[in-house]
């Protein structure tokens, strides 16, 4: 029998750590999930930073090419690649099977709108996209062809941002569900989309809504998956705005930082960009004396607050008294303050992208040259090396500290399966199911 949407068949979202119980039957088809999170905005294809915008935007939107973990780009709505001349040209072939919420066809034509609307987006790997393109081509009804001013190894990785999405002519996207009912940002009903290219999600339906306050506080949910991506908290330093624009106060806030006991505040770790060899910096020697002061310092709202009251607490210590605000994750990121506390979830994963998205918040813009090298470097270990001398640059001013890495967590009832996250942590709930009670 199918369970009515509220009931006790519920998701929580959130920035945490929880155990795996396995699944004791098979598969089935039906039943409903609701899944409480924090705000997740419209559902206009965008780069998405939080868990609670991918989840909502993988729901409703496919990409022409997926990433994972571990054998990087998988076909989605495109089911073929090829490159020719030296790499400076990508072929696609769309899947015949891909299908729109309308159940019209996913044209190369369609894609290929969509794809012009990506580059003018302010998506991190749409801009790095942009940089290399030269021409953007629909060869037949099937088929796109981009042509680039050089080879790069990141081409197929920028087309996985959630802001590349696919959408017909009247807007209706190709997900693995269809809406059915949406308040922007606070509540979004949408049922199984029957021709999903992947095939039908196991689920009828599933119910997004957005909670201000964290949801398990309310709903005592039993763990039933456990995270496999991690948020690194980052703290970034404006060079250019005081008292951060002397290299000696940087330092000083990197020296005052306890990482050990951050870490165990937000039950994480090291936080990690691109290799884990860099994934945080070695302790600072702590600097005798700086001059007090005041500046506006932006957290995101999803920061959990033993950690950005941790960290105004030592700044305090050491005379720089910060002005709070607590503000949107997107807010966050394009904010002029001297100071931004935030969570990166890198939108694809990809080591050259990573490291460009990580760049542009610290407004490292001098690294641009490098990462082209990186990107267009055919050697595997040469480009690991350049990468990594990349990071190692980028953290060396200290304008970007990592503070703490924070798991993405989930909490479900006893019988629901198949919840996972993917590489860039967007819950997945294709493969989810219940047992029957």
């Amino acid at each position: 029998m199918r369970r009515a949407l509220g009931a006790a068949a519920g998701v929580a979202v959130w920035f945490a750590a929880l155990s795996f119980a396995h699944a004791a039957l098979g598969p089935r088809y039906g039943d409903e999930l609701t899944v409480a999170l924090g705000a997740f905005g419209s559902l206009e294809p965008r780069a998405a930073h939080t868990p609670g915008e991918r989840l909502a935007l993988g729901l409703v939107h496919e990409t022409l090419v997926r990433w994972d973990g571990v054998r990087g780009a998988q076909p989605s709505l495109a089911c073929e690649w090829a490159t020719t001349s030296s790499g400076r040209e990508w072929s696609l072939r769309l899947d015949a099977r891909a299908r729109f919420h309308d159940d019209s066809p996913v044209t190369a034509v369609a894609a290929a709108s969509s794809l012009r609307g990506f580059l003018r987006s302010q998506s991190s790997a749409a801009l790095a996209l942009a940089q290399l393109l030269e021409g953007l081509d629909v060869a037949d009804g099937e088929r796109l062809v981009l042509r680039l001013r050089r080879p790069s190894s990141s081409v197929l990785a920028a087309l996985t941002s959630p802001a590349a999405a696919v959408r017909s002519e009247g807007g209706r996207g190709a997900g693995p569900f269809s809406p059915v009912l949406e308040v922007p940002g606070r509540r979004l009903l949408a049922r199984a989309h029957s021709s999903h290219v992947r095939g039908r999600p196991l689920l009828d339906r599933v119910l997004l809504v957005a909670r201000a306050r964290d949801p398990l506080a309310e709903a005592g949910f039993a763990p039933s998956g456990a995270p496999n991506a991690q948020a690194s908290l980052l703290l970034l330093l404006d060079a250019s705005k005081p008292p951060f624009d002397a290299s000696e106060a940087r330092a000083a806030v990197s020296a005052v930082i306890d990482r050990s006991d951050l870490a165990r505040r937000v039950a994480g770790g090291a936080p990690r960009l691109a290799f884990p060899a860099l994934e945080s910096l070695a302790p600072d020697r702590p600097v005798a004396r700086i001059a007090p002061a005041g500046f506006p310092l932006v957290v995101e709202q999803d920061v959990p607050p033993a950690a950005s009251q941790r960290l105004v607490a030592w700044l305090a210590s050491i005379g720089l008294r910060a002005d709070v605000e607590v503000a949107p994750g997107a807010d966050v990121r394009s904010s002029a303050a001297a100071a931004r506390l935030l969570l990166f979830l890198p939108e694809v994963a990809d080591s050259v992208l990573l490291l460009r998205e990580a760049a542009a918040l610290a407004r490292r813009g001098d690294l641009g040259a490098s990462l082209d090298a990186a990107d267009a470097e055919p050697d595997v270990a040469r480009r690991r090396a350049l990468l990594r001398e990349i990071e190692q640059r980028l953290l060396a001013d200290r304008r970007l500290l990592p503070l703490a890495s924070v798991p993405v967590g989930i909490a479900a009832p006893e019988g629901t399966h198949g919840l996972r996250f993917d590489a860039v942590g967007r819950l997945v709930l294709e493969e989810a199911w219940r047992e029957p009670r």
